[in-house]
């Protein structure tokens, strides 16, 4: 029985598994820094392709954990940041309403990422890049 508890919480524990994605053909894992540059616009290309990185709603949960764990930036700090890149011409990073639909335009654009859990991920048959160790 015991065995089957401990199975049952390691899947949950990994079913909410925070993970940054995309859709490369040969795609190697980034690290929080090359993610961090990518959502504050600092790098727009990687392995030849525009990168095109994706929100969550502001009031996601998954977005304020991406933005803690992941960015290290407050909500205010990256507000300016991007208020600060579109007036050099780049546009802030793309919201989508929902995970499905983050996952769904990352599986179907070339350079786009983004970020969701980890059971998503999976259905859809993203890339994981980047893993956030909880």
């Amino acid at each position: 029985m015991r065995w089957l508890l401990a199975v049952l919480l390691a899947i949950s524990l990994h079913a909410n598994t925070l993970v940054v994605v995309g859709h490369f053909e040969k795609a190697h894992r980034l690290k929080r820094s090359q993610i961090l540059a990518i959502y504050l616009l600092r790098r727009t290309t990687w392995m030849g392709r525009r990168l095109i990185p994706i929100n969550l709603p502001i009031d996601d949960p998954i977005r304020k954990r991406f933005e803690e764990k992941v960015l290290h930036r407050s909500r205010a700090a990256l507000m300016r940041e991007w208020r600060a890149a579109y007036y050099q011409g780049y546009k802030p990073p793309k919201v989508l309403a929902s995970q499905k639909a983050v996952a769904l335009f990352v599986r179907s654009v070339p350079g786009a990422i983004g970020y969701l859990d980890r059971s998503l991920a999976q259905r859809y048959g993203l890339t994981i890049l980047y893993e956030v160790k909880e």
